[in-house]
């Protein structure tokens, strides 16, 4: 599996946090988490099509909570790239 640019870019940002900065990146390990990174979103976007997660859904109030914020930040990134 390849990583998409967008999650490449994502992956190396964690070591520009200040809790990471200080350790040496690591390309090969970048890269497996971009890859992990793929597939997260991946599921978070079949699962935004389920109708669980639609206003009325049984799932709706953990999905506003926890997925659609997840899926507004990756846009926010992909977009701006």
């Amino acid at each position: 599996m390849t990583a998409s640019i967008n999650s490449r870019a994502l992956a190396a940002q964690l070591w520009c946090d200040e809790r990471t900065k200080h350790i040496e990146m690591d390309s090969a390990l970048a890269e497996v988490i971009a890859e992990k990174i793929d597939q997260y979103i991946d599921v978070l976007f079949w699962v935004a099509g389920s109708a669980d997660f639609d206003s009325g859904g049984l799932a709706r109030k953990g999905w506003m909570k926890l997925g659609q914020p997840l899926i507004d930040e990756w846009l926010r990134v992909t977009l701006a790239s």
